[in-house]
């Protein structure tokens, strides 16, 4: 990942900012709900072809040994289910090398992983919502769809029991840390 504002041999222009990233995403960003009072930080951003893919969200201390929760909200379309499932795999480290193409549909890419991966309930917006949830021990990966958004969880040493998610505003976050990808 790229920080924002630099340049590289596969663009022509600098990146925004990812605030500003974040602000024109033509999704809704999903966070924790306002009750949890700690650390937010924009943690991440993939712009492709100019248009806004995903956006993820830290919560938590800066600190690598902290518990730390981020919260991606991904485009809706089918080319993103594949990303979120990869992204879920490299922060679980559960890539065995045999991950499907690409260009194969997520439930292709469930199937390659099932077993790993049972129901999970969260509140979103105060709603139960199914989520799809890997538990690798000290970290955890959840996936879901809520309305026409995918929404990816990953966490290490987060009690899931404290995970309750609401739109929020990426303004409440601060940017130090964050990269973007392009």
């Amino acid at each position: 990942m790229l920080a924002a504002g630099r340049r590289g041999p596969f663009w022509s222009a600098p990146l925004p900012p990812l605030e500003d990233i974040a602000r024109r995403a033509p999704f809704p960003l999903y966070g924790l709900t306002a009750d949890w009072t700690g650390g937010r930080r924009l943690h991440t951003a993939c712009v492709s072809d100019g248009e806004v893919t995903y956006v993820g969200l830290r919560h938590g201390a800066p600190a690598r040994e902290d518990p730390e929760l981020v919260v991606t909200s991904f485009l809706g379309d089918e080319r993103q289910a594949h990303l979120l499932l990869l992204h879920a795999a490299h922060h679980l480290d559960v890539d065995d090398g045999q991950q499907p193409a690409a260009d194969v549909g997520p439930d292709e890419v469930m199937r390659h992983q099932a077993g790993r991966w049972r129901p999970w309930t969260v509140a979103v917006e105060g709603r139960d919502q199914v989520f799809w949830l890997h538990d690798a021990g000290h970290r955890w990966a959840a996936f879901a769809r809520v309305g026409t958004v995918r929404v990816l969880v990953a966490a290490t040493r987060w009690d899931r029991a404290d995970v309750r998610l609401a739109i929020v505003d990426p303004a409440a976050y601060a940017v130090s840390g964050s990269t973007t990808n392009r």
